[in-house]
């Protein structure tokens, strides 16, 4: 990948801003508890799932780590269990924690991801503290970079080929 870790971390604020953008369209909203492109998740809970991708990302960006950079999202998926397994069942899905945020409703979700678009922009718009040391970032700096292993509660589901 030719592209520095910090131009990969500073675009962060405009993929929150497009995820915050899908999630709060009105036919998100108006149709919220139908069910969803993907089995057994409804709009809503599609939309948290998404939502919780930003949520999950301002959390773990500023993170020190000592996990090697991956070279590209590709690098994550080839090596994320989830992708390989099959599509959830019913069950796991209803107590799954995308239906139970969406059961709060839409104006609970836009909170959490503007607060999070927030965070992460206000975290990368200044210098880490004197002393702070991101080794494995190869720079000084509180914006971090995705690695082959992170702390995400990733979901054990795969993607429906038709959407890869």
């Amino acid at each position: 990948m030719s592209r520095s870790v910090d131009a990969l971390d500073a675009s962060f604020p405009v993929a929150a801003s497009i995820a915050l953008d899908l999630i709060r369209r009105a036919e998100v909203t108006e149709q919220w508890s139908r069910p969803s492109a993907l089995p057994h998740l409804s709009v809503g809970g599609l939309a948290c799932h998404l939502g919780r991708q930003a949520v999950r990302a301002a959390e773990l960006l500023p993170m020190p780590t000592d996990l090697p950079t991956l070279e590209s999202a590709d690098n994550h998926y080839e090596r994320a269990a989830w992708v390989t397994e099959g599509p959830p069942d019913e069950a796991s899905v209803a107590s799954g924690s995308d239906e139970a945020e969406a059961a709060r409703g839409p104006a609970e979700l836009h909170a959490r991801c503007a607060d999070a678009r927030w965070r992460r922009s206000a975290t990368c718009s200044r210098a880490a503290p004197p002393g702070t040391s991101y080794p494995s970032r190869g720079r000084a700096g509180p914006c971090g970079a995705a690695s082959s292993s992170s702390p995400a509660n990733w979901r054990s589901w795969s993607t429906p080929t038709t959407w890869r």
